[in-house]
């Protein structure tokens, strides 16, 4: 409620506004109040009561134009003014279209299990208003391809490397594979893991990394030893999965008594791809004179970067699948 003093002539007039207006004669002279047509204040005479409006329009325009005089003539009506209309709400505006379904994510790392290089992912979708939803992983890379198909035949000994039994820290010994440190200089570490393997978890992991003398070969070497076997019309073959590593390449090799050598061709490895390696004992790649294919000790395969270049960055290996 709103109180505002008015003075004119001698009169006090206080209007008490609340939506409605109302005049109140204080000078005593009995004039009649009458509501005007609008804004204007009534003076004199009975009270003037307009009905009450609710909205928030604005208030008439009319000012009451009594033929009363101030002395207490008969004012003119001045109706309170209808409100004006309750504004209509805009309607609410719709919200963007949410944002396209996320594409894939970076593609999961390639494994000797399943083999196959790093997948990668979609692009994560534009979506509208609203951002893309997140890329969901992109699957694990699927399997590469066995670089020759001949170490899928079964043999009659086979290295499946299922075991911890079957690696020794010590090195090798008859039926265990390990690294001989004594005739070999070997550049990194071996070891076994039941994490990756070919069709089955169980490996030989091989780290090679840049040799403490350049005179060394940038390689590992492990093998296993063997009870005097003859080996004369035997293939050996072996799998062998790059993780990690450039320029790597890997042979299988024989040792007769003496450690007299032979050896098979020597295989360039791509990363993510297991590839077969094989010795034909009929026909080596290469042979010492004296090389004894009917009294063989050891059997091994190396893992080793090109010579034609320095190792600089670690190569990581996995080792599976013996047999002949």
């Amino acid at each position: 409620m709103k109180i505002r003093e008015l003075r004119h002539s001698g009169w006090i007039v206080l209007a008490l506004t609340a939506c409605g207006h109302i005049g109140l004669d204080l000078n005593g002279d009995g004039g009649v109040d009458v509501s005007g047509d609008g804004d204007g204040d009534a003076w004199g005479g009975e009270i003037g009561t307009g009905p009450d409006h609710s909205g928030d329009g604005d208030p008439g325009d009319g000012d009451g134009d009594g033929d009363a005089d101030a002395s207490g003539g008969h004012g003119g009506d001045i109706p309170v003014g209808d409100g004006g209309a309750s504004a209509v709400g805009g309607q609410t505006a719709s919200g963007g279209a949410s944002g396209g379904a996320g594409g894939d994510g970076a593609g999961g790392l390639s494994n000797p299990s399943s083999g196959g290089v790093d997948g990668a992912g979609g692009d994560e979708a534009a979506g509208g208003t609203d951002a893309g939803g997140s890329g969901v992983g992109g699957a694990q890379g699927t399997g590469g391809t066995i670089v020759g198909d001949s170490c899928d035949v079964a043999r009659d000994h086979h290295f499946s490397f299922d075991s911890s039994q079957s690696y020794s820290v010590e090195g090798p010994k008859l039926g265990v594979w390990g690294l001989d440190t004594t005739h070999t200089k070997n550049s990194g570490t071996l070891s076994w893991t039941g994490d990756e393997g070919h069709l089955d978890p169980g490996a030989l992991k091989a780290v090679i990394v840049q040799p403490m003398l350049s005179t060394n070969p940038q390689g590992l070497y492990p093998r296993t030893v063997l009870s005097r076997e003859d080996l004369r019309k035997t293939r050996v073959r072996a799998l062998v999965y790059v993780q990690s590593g450039e320029e790597v390449s890997a042979k299988i090799f024989a040792q007769s008594e003496g450690y007299l050598w032979a050896e098979g061709s020597l295989t360039p490895l791509t990363v993510g791809q297991w590839s077969c390696l094989e010795l034909d004992l009929t026909q080596p790649a290469y042979a010492d004179d004296e090389f004894d294919p009917s009294d063989v000790i050891a059997i091994g395969v190396e893992i080793a970067r090109n010579q034609s270049s320095e190792l600089v960055t670690p190569i990581t290996a996995y080792l599976d699948d013996v047999s002949y």
